[in-house]
C-alpha cells in the first residue's frame, strides 16, 4: 500500500485500519462497516484519528517507536506528495512543514508505517 492508496481511503475507513493496527482488542464489524468492536460486543465508532490531532500523535508515537525513519519518509510523501529523494536532506524549511501536517497526513503516515 502506498500514499496515494492511503489518500483514496475515507476518514473513517482509515480511522478503522488505524485503530485495527494499534488496538489489539478492536475487530471490525460486519454488521457496521463504519464501526468496530471493543471488548467483546460494544459497538462503537472507530477512535477518530484523522480529525483529532492528539490521537494522530499517539497513532505517530507508536509509528516512530516502531521504525522512526520509515515514519518520517511516510509523512514527507504525504506532506508533499512525493517520495524524498534518497540524497535529499530534510532541511528547517522541510522540518517546519512536516511539523504543520494535519492530522489526516499523520495518521496516514503511521498506517504506513505500522502496516509495515
Amino acid at each position: 500500500m502506498s500514499i496515494e492508496d492511503v489518500k483514496q481511503l475515507s476518514d473513517t475507513e482509515l480511522n478503522i485500519k488505524l485503530c485495527l493496527s494499534l488496538d489489539e482488542e478492536c475487530k471490525t464489524h460486519k454488521g457496521y462497516p463504519d464501526r468496530v468492536i471493543r471488548g467483546g460486543n460494544f459497538v462503537k465508532f472507530p477512535t477518530r484519528y484523522c480529525y483529532d490531532i492528539a490521537k494522530a500523535r499517539e497513532a505517530q508515537a507508536k509509528a516512530i517507536e516502531l521504525d522512526a525513519e520509515r515514519y518520517v519518509n511516510n509523512l514527507y510523501n504525504a506532506c508533499y506528495g512525493f517520495e524524498r529523494p534518497d540524497d535529499h536532506s530534510i532541511d528547517e524549511l522541510n522540518v517546519t512543514h512536516l511539523l504543520q501536517a494535519t492530522p489526516r497526513q499523520i495518521s496516514g503516515a503511521a498506517y504506513l508505517t505500522l502496516k509495515g
